[in-house]
């Protein structure tokens, strides 16, 4: 599996994702940037990587959920500052 044939890989993608979760708990601020290097971008590896496969598709959804609700509330921040 994954584990075996791209370790390296792989243990990037669970240490970004496992550093953004910690930072949710530890922290009342996210930002933007964090959330593309530590979620986005991974997810990204793991679509390209898995495709059309369960896993790949489970993090196409999951990507494009996060997109969205970054969409509606980067839409809410921008009217509140006008």
């Amino acid at each position: 599996g994954y584990a075996v044939t791209e370790p390296e890989e792989r243990a990037i993608v669970l240490s970004k994702l496992r550093a953004f979760r910690a930072a949710l708990k530890q922290s009342s601020e996210v930002y933007v940037p964090q959330i593309k290097q530590f979620v986005i971008d991974p997810l990204t590896t793991v679509i390209r990587r898995f495709g059309d496969a369960a896993v790949g598709v489970a993090a196409q959804a999951t990507r494009q959920v996060i997109i969205e609700w970054l969409k509606q509330h980067i839409g809410k921040l921008i009217s509140l500052l006008m």
